[in-house]
């Protein structure tokens, strides 16, 4: 059996293609999955910066003073780019973030997430119904079920509809630059 140098090379050299390419393959697969996971944090943090644009096109019956303060309906994944906002200023006053739990009261609040993982969604509306509360969340069906403003996607970007009827019976309004950005609009006009 002669030493077959030439042989020898070939067969190198594709083990050596043969690493590469898996290499580059767990990259790929690697990195589509990173790819995943940011975009699910920019959508997050595009619907975080969405709740503080959208509150300065909202009227509120009184008066803000001393805080704005921006209540989450429990842990959710949007809870922690809402709290990234904590100490900015949002209509002249301080931004204050408060995690809800069950069974704490609406009082102060000025706005309040209901993020998608939360269970018991009708009951939290339920508490806000006719106190000037802007009520904002992501889960299917949101506005429907009485919320103010409901993020959605729509052909991968991150877009919002709004429920006048139920903004109107907390007794805020909602300016006309908000329902023209949004997609879908429920209620009287």
């Amino acid at each position: 059996m002669a030493f077959d140098l030439k042989k020898k090379v070939e067969n190198v050299g594709q083990t050596i293609i043969c690493r590469w390419f898996l290499i580059g393959f767990v990259v790929f697969l690697v990195g589509s999955g990173c790819a995943v996971a940011q975009e699910t944090r920019d959508r997050e943090d595009i619907e975080a910066a969405m709740v503080f644009a959208a509150s300065k096109f909202v009227a509120w019956p009184q008066p803000i003073a001393g805080s704005f303060d921006v209540c989450i309906a429990g842990e959710g994944r949007l809870s922690q780019f809402i709290q990234g906002y904590e100490g900015k200023r949002l209509k002249g006053v301080e931004v204050k973030v408060r995690v809800l739990k069950e069974s704490d009261a609406l009082t102060g609040c000025r706005t309040m997430i209901v993020p998608r993982e939360m269970t018991r969604m009708e009951k939290r509306l339920e508490s806000a119904r006719d106190q000037p509360i802007m009520t904002i969340g992501d889960a299917p069906g949101f506005v429907e079920a009485g919320g103010i403003m409901g993020f959605l996607l729509v052909d991968g970007k991150v877009r919002f509809e709004v429920n006048l009827d139920a903004a109107k019976k907390s007794g805020l309004s909602l300016g006309s630059q908000m329902v023209g950005l949004a997609v879908s609009v429920k209620g009287a006009k």
